[in-house]
C-alpha cells in the first residue's frame, strides 16, 4: 500500500504519507486492515481523524476499483476495469505532468513518462482483444500484465527519491 502511495499517481503530500507509513509500521497495519475499518489506536482524536482521512484518500479508489472487479471475468473486462480505474484517476494527466517537471532536468526521462500511458493502454487493449472472452482471473491477468510490462521496458517504476538502485 505504501509503494502505491509513494507512486506520486495520489494527491497526497510526501509527509502525509511518511506519517501513515510510521503508524502502520508502528501498528502492524497490513493487508486488509488498511481498508476494513478507522484506524482507532494510538493516537488522539484528531492525529487519528488525520490518519484515517489520509488512509481513504489512497484506499478509496483502489475499492471502487475492486468492486468493479470480481473473481472470475473475462480479459476484456478487467481491461476495461484497469482503463476506467487510470482514467478515473486521471493517471495519463499526472504522467503528463511528471514528463513536464522533468523534462529541462532529464529529457530521456520524460519520454518515458509521456509514451508509458500508451503503452500501458496497447498492453490492455492486446489483453482484452486475446482474451475477449475467456474467463480470467485477477491472478492470472497480473501475471499476463507483469509478463507484457517486462516486455515493454515497464516491469519497474523509475525510483524515486528515497530508493537506489545498485547493479
Amino acid at each position: 500500500m505504501i509503494a502505491y502511495a509513494k507512486s506520486k499517481f495520489l494527491e497526497v503530500s510526501d509527509m502525509d504519507i511518511y506519517i501513515l507509513e510510521n503508524y502502520a509500521k508502528k501498528l502492524g497495519i497490513k493487508y486488509s486492515k488498511w481498508y476494513k475499518e478507522d484506524w482507532k489506536f494510538g493516537e488522539d482524536e484528531e492525529n487519528l481523524k488525520r490518519l484515517n482521512d489520509i488512509r481513504k484518500k489512497i484506499v478509496n479508489p483502489l475499492l471502487r476499483f475492486k468492486d468493479k472487479c470480481y473473481k472470475s471475468m473475462t480479459g476484456a473486462l478487467l481491461s476495461k476495469a484497469i482503463y476506467e480505474f487510470l482514467i478515473e484517476n486521471e493517471i495519463d494527466k499526472k504522467l503528463r505532468k511528471e514528463a513536464e517537471r522533468v523534462s529541462k532536468e532529464n529529457a530521456d526521462l520524460a519520454t518515458d513518462y509521456e509514451a508509458s500511458f500508451n503503452v500501458v493502454i496497447k498492453i490492455l487493449d492486446e489483453i482484452a482483444k486475446i482474451f475477449e472472452k475467456d474467463t480470467c482471473s485477477f491472478e492470472k491477468y497480473a501475471s499476463l500484465l507483469k509478463i507484457a510490462f517486462s516486455e515493454n521496458g515497464l516491469g519497474k517504476l523509475p525510483a524515486g527519491f528515497d530508493e537506489i538502485t545498485v547493479r
